[in-house]
């Protein structure tokens, strides 16, 4: 759940908040997480008063409860539709991580070609990084903060985005499964069928298209408990 978002309980009108069926912004791992990563950031008041929890209501969505009411999430045009935001003029965040990623896409095949896989995979995982710091210089969950500043938010989200979606092209050769996956959730061609050439570029996420909330790809294990 980005700390951009906030939890809203309309009060004198129980039942007649929205429920947020878009993804959730993790602030924390910049990653799209399951609705549990909500309960984080649940206020305590909330929990400590009314209880919380997630079920399928009467109106067959499913959604988290504080209480009998549902929650509200805003956070505005960055995630309420759960759309990919235009990319629009950005800045030297966004410059970086767009260089970074080219520079990926060209020394990868460089590499693979030459069956020098530790190369090719520390390109693609260059990507990653760059896309993690991309994050913490910009802080799209801070900015969004600010009315004034939607078109830094848009062109940060874009950009991360796009670098996501460079990366599950670039792991398909090493993770058959898990690039589809992200391909899913992206709303773009698998890359078990999209042609390279076709791909293989930055920029080609469209603005407004549908990003689908999936269980995370790859789950936190949890320390077993020893008595």
């Amino acid at each position: 759940m980005s700390a951009s978002a906030t939890a809203s309980i309309p009060s004198g009108n129980p039942g007649a908040a929205p429920v947020f069926k878009g993804p959730i912004f993790d602030g924390d791992t910049h990653l799209y997480e399951t609705p549990d990563a909500f309960s984080r950031y649940l206020p305590e008041k909330f929990k400590k008063d009314w209880g919380y929890h997630w079920k399928v209501g009467d109106d067959g969505e499913y959604a988290l409860y504080v209480g009998k009411q549902k929650v509200e999430v805003s956070a505005g045009y960055t995630a309420a539709d759960g759309r990919v935001p235009p990319p629009g003029k950005g800045g030297p965040s966004e410059k970086t991580l767009r260089e970074t990623a080219e520079r990926a896409l060209a020394t990868h095949d460089e590499s693979a070609a030459k069956l020098n896989f530790a190369d090719a995979l520390g390109a693609i995982f260059g990507v990653v990084e760059e896309a993690n710091k991309h994050f913490q210089r910009t802080q799209p969950w801070q900015a969004v903060k600010e009315p004034s500043r939607k078109g830094e938010v848009e062109a940060s989200l874009f950009a991360g985005l796009e670098a996501v979606r460079v990366v599950a092209y670039l792991l398909f050769p090493y993770m058959p499964t898990i690039s589809p996956r992200i391909a899913e959730v992206l709303g773009v061609e698998s890359p078990a069928t999209a042609k390279w050439e076709a791909v293989a570029r930055w920029g080609l996420l469209q603005p407004g298209k549908q990003i689908h909330s999936a269980p995370l790809l790859f789950p936190r294990l949890e320390r077993a408990k020893t008595a």
